[in-house]
């Protein structure tokens, strides 16, 4: 929720907003971004019963930067089977297009190719930066402990 609001934040900073500026804007916009996640997270879920997948992301427990970074951007698409085989994450898929044909219906725009394929690729985006934070944020956390631990110290 916190990384949402953060997200949300800085769109709505960079990019003016269908519901305009200030906190108004900002909770509508903020309040369409939960929708959305709600709505692919709740088609991944179904889907994920389904085919019988695990769409967890799972940290790679590899060292290096590079390995773990490749890793972080190809698992974000990856899923394992029900037999601990490694596939397309077809109900992650499945979300983030559910998300994309149900979001337009609070928006002021309508359904479009153009406006589903960018809801698309934001969405797919959005996996991507999820797998990053979640391989790693052990990291960030260590490097903002010591940070904060000098400043104390001062």
């Amino acid at each position: 929720m916190s990384w949402l609001a953060a997200d949300t934040g800085l769109d709505h900073l960079l990019h003016e907003s269908e519901w305009g500026r200030g906190m108004g804007g900002y909770g509508c916009h903020y309040a369409s971004g939960f929708g959305r996640r709600l709505i692919n997270n709740s088609v991944e879920f179904g889907a994920v019963l389904v085919l019988r997948q695990d769409t967890r992301f799972r940290p790679s427990q590899r060292a290096g930067l590079f390995p773990r970074l490749h890793y972080a951007l190809t698992h974000a698409f990856l899923a394992t089977g029900e037999r601990g085989n490694i596939e397309p994450a077809y109900a992650r898929f499945a979300g983030i297009t559910g998300g994309a044909l149900i979001a337009p219906a609070w928006h002021r725009h309508t359904l479009s190719a153009s406006g589903f394929g960018q809801d698309l690729a934001f969405s797919t985006l959005d996996q991507v930066q999820n797998s990053l934070l979640t391989e790693f944020s052990p990291d960030m956390q260590r490097v903002g402990r010591a940070i904060r631990k000098k400043l104390l110290r001062k």
